[in-house]
């Protein structure tokens, strides 16, 4: 069911975007999950559609605190 829940973010994220808000919600449910790879690319995602890091300050310290890196790159 939690997967379904989060699948369903993800797709409505991919098609139409999303708030700050929503993107973090989609980001921290990976990382409940343990899958850092989809984190990661939803954090790019996000990180594409709000280029602006003042807008992504939430997003960017769970981000950044659970180890993925800005744009895929390596630390």
């Amino acid at each position: 069911m939690i997967g379904q829940m989060v699948s369903g973010l993800a797709a409505r994220l991919a098609a139409g975007g999303g708030t700050v808000a929503e993107w973090t919600q989609m980001v921290q449910a990976y990382l409940v999950l343990g899958d850092t790879a989809k984190a990661q690319a939803a954090f790019d995602s996000a990180v594409a559609a709000y280029p602006d890091a003042v807008e992504r300050g939430e997003l960017d310290t769970l981000a950044l605190g659970a180890g993925l890196t800005l744009n895929g790159d390596l630390p």
